[in-house]
């Protein structure tokens, strides 16, 4: 009897263990494809300096004005899709809106000439500090790599590029202004253009270099924060326009800028490739 109760004992303890192992053999579910809807802030720095440009003033006579451009904080807002072929690394694409306002400043002479109104004096405080609308719209592709392809919590880097449209002009520098000595038949208001970009071009290549984690909050859902790095060329102003043409074209040329960006958003895990439960 107790070789029958030893067996039976060991029978039991075998088939405890049994039911203990699919804990540490059976695998979680790994997020395969994955929908993301994220937002944050994005900045820049300097842009272009022209530090001397003449705007007439009169017959044969000009004011010198400072004019610059540079970055100013703005929103980014986007939709990315992964699918990943392996545990570790997948395939990327997004769609993102950057909203990369500029701000423009004009550093006026110590003495202005007196004509006609005081007009290039009062378009350069107009200039000074005004925010001008321009974004871009980017769709790129690239990789998402993750070391760690379970648990709560998941790292992981992400290289993109591809192209943007800009919105807007990163050169043009202009305001309105009254002017109070026009005919009483016309508004009295008139476009003061100090730098010109009638041309102004509007595709560019983009890159984005990002690192993060996802943090999952359910079964289907992770929050998603990153911290990014915004590569792309906008146009800039490389010298002065000449005053006296028609359209003030200013000298343009480009310039390859780093754009920071943190963002917040949300996963919606759409399939999860699942591993053969062991028993």
């Amino acid at each position: 009897m107790t070789s029958t109760f030893v067996r039976r004992s060991s029978l039991a303890a075998a088939l405890l263990a049994a039911l203990a192992v699919p804990l540490r053999a059976q695998s979680p579910d790994e997020p395969r494809l994955t929908l993301t809807m994220d937002g944050g802030w994005i900045t820049g720095g300097s842009l272009w300096h022209v530090p001397a440009q003449p705007v007439t003033a009169g017959p044969d006579s000009f004011d010198v004005v400072g004019l610059s451009r540079l970055f100013r904080t703005g929103f980014v807002a986007g939709v990315t899709a992964s699918l990943f072929h392996s545990p570790h690394v997948a395939y990327t694409i997004a769609i993102d809106f950057l909203g990369i306002s500029t701000e423009s400043r004009c550093a006026g002479p110590a003495q202005w000439v007196a004509f006609s109104d005081n007009l290039n004096q009062k378009a350069c405080e107009s200039i000074q500090g005004a925010s001008l609308r321009t974004s871009a719209v980017a769709l790129q592709g690239g990789l998402t790599w993750r070391p760690i392809a379970t648990g709560r919590v998941q790292p992981y880097l992400q290289a993109i590029g591809g192209i943007a449209y800009l919105a807007g002009s990163f050169v043009e520098t202009s305001a309105v202004v009254f002017n109070a000595s026009a005919d009483t038949s016309q508004s009295g208001f008139l476009t003061r253009t100090f730098l010109g970009d009638p041309d102004h071009r509007s595709l560019t290549w983009i890159a984005t270099l990002s690192g993060g984690f996802t943090l999952e909050t359910s079964p289907g859902t992770q929050l998603r924060f990153a911290a990014r790095d915004v590569i792309t060329d906008v146009p800039v102003a490389t010298g002065p326009a000449n005053p006296l043409a028609l359209d003030v074209r200013a000298q343009t040329g480009s310039r390859i800028v780093h754009l920071f960006s943190f963002t917040v958003g949300l996963d919606i895990v759409l399939e999860q490739s699942r591993r053969p439960h062991r028993y």
